[in-house]
């Protein structure tokens, strides 16, 4: 599976300084040496936001006064 491999791709582009798009995810893999559609990358990429951005039931909300 390329969820591994994108994951140490976007680590690469973000220490270079390079924002996570398909683009560069899919420029990054190839160079790492694997074959994927720009479908395949577009869909890493979700994976990888959704993975970024945690749930919003994960957080209480400390901001209402029964959170206390």
């Amino acid at each position: 599976m390329l969820v591994p491999a994108a994951r140490t791709a976007a680590h690469t582009l973000a220490t270079h300084g390079i924002p996570l798009s398909r683009k560069e995810l899919a420029r990054q893999l190839r160079a790492d040496g694997h074959h994927l559609s720009n479908a395949t990358a577009s869909a890493l990429v979700r994976v990888l936001r959704a993975e970024a951005t945690p749930p919003a039931s994960a957080s209480p909300n400390l901001s209402h006064p029964e959170a206390a």
